[in-house]
């Protein structure tokens, strides 16, 4: 027995506007769910003080009870202040002077207008008379416990509803302005995040209205049709949108997948207690799902500060707010620990909620932010790409225009050249041809070819000049190149043998015989007082045309080095016979008709040239 609560009453005078019954209540568990009223009375005895009191989900069905005392000498009217959600049974008696009396009784079919006092919280009026000692039996079955009990005059009440209103006013008018902020956001920039926010706003004002008793004065319903469906529906849809707008401004899929999928485990269990709602009350299921969210939370905080997660700070201190004031001082306050200010529990998630909206909508905003810089950041590189290949293309240009400049100047001197090859050429028609048949033919065929030489070379220069194909007799180009290289190999003391052959090839006459010219010269000019033998091997569908010297050889460091521009391999014995240009232009004429140059070389013993030229039908 606590004798010294059973002696205690909460004495009312004139002068006072507010008390404070808690201190002086006592609570007891009914547990049959059946006693009743006299059988309660006689039980006082093994009330408890409520105090003492925590914090037990789906508690059975509870009595409380506190004495209150009129000390003045008239009568006086109060108003009873409860703060109770989710009530499906709530009853009041009075006892004085061994004379009970019920007052307004509500239950599972009560509506708003059954209310004693028309007002969103249950206020019930009580009246004392001069010198009247009463005892308030409150019987209720709730899945929460009463928060508070409070007694007002008729003036303080006025007030303390004032400033409540006040308060919710200035709480949903900062969740009201969050949301158009966001909503214009959305509408400037369409996102996910943003739409997930503003559902997340939308259910949580549904959410907090109806911890304020909005939702049951204005839409004027039964407890069966609001509780406890609705409260329950509107805290899961608030917890199924903070989880979607934290998975997808951690960007979870792609960082962590597994705290993802664990995401998607919960937003399904949750939408799968919304589903069933209608049928089964969902407020057990809230409540057991509650911890795996809890857990949830804090393992993404976890890993997304240790993965170095975009806004995971930010995240982190959006979480104390949550875990803060809903999870910890909301809980406290549940258990009736006083607090340093006289605050009313359900104040304290409101906060805590207005406090988490400003928090991600400072976090969607630092994210549009990052995401606008790194646009930037994409758009100056973008530029400077930009800028980079127009100075590209412009020394491309540049580097063609030079490339062109040099290949007219080219052409230009070859043009002079032709001039006097010309004027050779009508000159050799004053040699006596009945006497001087084969040397008259040989310097014909020189300065004809000379001179297409040079034709070719300015029409190329032109850019739009195209070799003449045809059907060549190997034979026929083997007896013009003995002619044109015999005097040289003669001089050198070298011999030039050619073997015989009656095949054909298809291609341009004068790109092949500018090919072997380079090559019979550079062996002659090689060989070095020994053998050069040109022929024609079959291979499979081609035809390879090689150029053999039994002189010293190359050694293979220099293979690759003749046939770049400008290099000779013997520049002081050779630099007055040459420019190094022949086997660069060998392997060009090779590339632009598509046929393969092989080298093989072997020091002290000689070297091979061969052509390789793909075998094309075509009729004669």
């Amino acid at each position: 027995m606590h004798l010294a609560y059973a002696q205690q009453h909460t004495v009312l005078s004139p002068e006072a506007n507010h008390l404070d019954l808690m201190p002086y209540a006592e609570y007891y568990f009914d547990k049959s769910k059946q006693q009743t009223l006299e059988q309660i009375i006689k039980l006082n005895h093994k009330f408890l003080p409520f105090t003492e009191k925590t914090l037990t989900p789906w508690s059975p069905s509870t009595w409380v009870k506190t004495s209150v005392k009129n000390e003045s000498l008239q009568e006086l009217t109060w108003y009873l202040q409860i703060d109770i959600l989710w009530a499906p049974q709530f009853k009041i008696f009075s006892v004085s002077d061994g004379q009970s009396k019920q007052l307004p009784v509500l239950d599972s079919n009560s509506s708003f207008a059954d209310r004693p006092v028309q007002e969103r919280m249950l206020i019930i009026p009580v009246t004392l008379k001069a010198g009247e000692q009463l005892t308030l039996y409150l019987h209720y079955s709730s899945v929460f416990d009463i928060q508070s009990l409070e007694l007002f005059s008729h003036t303080a009440l006025a007030h303390y509803l004032t400033d409540n209103s006040l308060f919710n006013g200035m709480v949903f008018g900062a969740l009201l302005c969050c949301f158009s902020i966001v909503a214009m956001q959305m509408l400037i920039r369409p996102s996910r995040s943003s739409a997930y926010l503003l559902f997340f706003i939308l259910f949580g004002i549904l959410w907090l209205a109806d911890m304020s008793g909005y939702t049951y004065q204005y839409l004027w319903l039964s407890y069966d049709n609001v509780y406890p469906q609705l409260p329950a529906v509107a805290v899961l849809m608030t917890l199924i949108f903070y989880f979607l707008f934290i998975a997808h401004t951690l960007r979870l899929k792609r960082n962590t997948p597994n705290l993802y999928r664990a995401y998607l485990t919960l937003v399904s269990s949750a939408l799968a207690i919304v589903a069933i709602s209608p049928v089964i009350d969902p407020v057990p299921l809230v409540l057991l799902l509650a911890p795996f969210a809890a857990t949830l939370s804090l393992a993404t905080i976890y890993l997304a500060l240790k993965h170095q997660l975009p806004l995971a700070r930010l995240y982190s201190c959006n979480l104390l707010f949550h875990v803060g004031f809903v999870n910890i001082l909301f809980v406290i306050k549940l258990n009736h620990v006083n607090f340093p200010l006289h605050v009313h529990s359900f104040t304290i998630p409101k906060i805590g909620f207005v406090l988490e909206v400003i928090m991600f909508a400072v976090i969607l905003a630092y994210r549009e932010h990052l995401m606008s810089r790194q646009q930037q950041t994409s758009l100056q590189q973008q530029l400077e790409s930009s800028r980079q290949l127009a100075r590209m293309k412009e020394e491309k240009n540049r580097l063609l225009a030079e490339s062109q400049q040099r290949i007219l100047d080219y052409a230009s001197h070859t043009h002079d050249m032709a001039q006097p090859i010309a004027t050779l050429k009508m000159a050799v028609k004053s040699i006596n041809k009945q006497e001087n048949a084969q040397l008259f033919e040989h310097i014909d065929n020189t300065i004809n070819y000379t001179q297409n030489l040079f034709t070719s070379i300015i029409n190329t220069a032109k850019g739009d000049y195209q070799e003449i194909v045809s059907h060549i007799r190997l034979q026929q180009l083997f007896n013009d190149l003995y002619l044109r290289h015999q005097p040289l190999a003669a001089k050198e003391q070298v011999i030039l043998k050619f073997v015989p052959s009656s095949l054909k090839v298809f291609g341009s006459y004068y790109i092949l015989a500018r090919i072997f010219d380079n090559l019979i010269t550079n062996a002659i000019r090689y060989a070095g007082k020994g053998k050069v033998v040109i022929g024609v091997r079959r291979r499979e569908k081609a035809l390879e045309i090689q150029v053999l010297d039994n002189g010293p050889g190359i050694a293979c460091s220099a293979l690759e080095k003749i046939n770049q521009p400008f290099e000779q391999l013997d520049k002081t014995r050779l630099q007055q016979q040459g420019f190094g240009l022949g086997m660069y232009s060998v392997k060009e004429l090779c590339n632009k008709e598509g046929y393969r140059l092989d080298i093989f070389s072997k020091q002290g013993k000689g070297s091979c040239f061969s052509i390789i030229l793909p075998l094309v039908d075509r009729e004669e």
